[in-house]
């Protein structure tokens, strides 16, 4: 990347305090502020998590003789608002958040979480 075609005169380390300066304060804010932006979204994230584990919690101890099979019906419902809230954030996966893609309604029906009714309910919803 050196040229010798090209003579550019001495920079002095005066002319480089402000800039350096400026880039360290913009660096420092920026990085403070990334980092509070991902940790209120990862307590949300694990707040979403801890209310499907208290819903689930409660079926278990408000229905202590319910067969497993009706504790999942009772509890996929919300596992699956889960799932779509994270495929509606964003991003070039869902289509920048404003639809749920094919791929990802395959992803609720293959782990059981909407019937392929419920899906098509959800779709003619959209």
């Amino acid at each position: 990347l050196y040229r010798t075609d090209i003579h550019l005169p001495p920079l002095s380390m005066k002319a480089l305090s402000v800039p350096n300066g400026l880039l360290t304060f913009f660096l420092v804010f920026y990085s403070g502020n990334c980092f509070t932006r991902y940790y209120a979204f990862y307590s949300k994230c694990m707040g979403m998590a801890g209310a499907v584990a208290c819903w689930v919690g409660l079926l278990k101890i408000n229905f202590p003789a319910t067969k497993p099979t009706a504790i999942w019906n009772l509890a996929r419902h919300v596992i699956a608002s889960v799932y779509i809230t994270y495929f509606q954030l964003g991003g070039d996966a869902s289509d920048g958040g404003e639809d749920i893609t094919d791929s990802e309604m395959m992803v609720l029906r293959d782990s059981y979480l909407l019937t392929n009714n419920e899906l098509s309910t959800l779709t003619a919803y959209k």
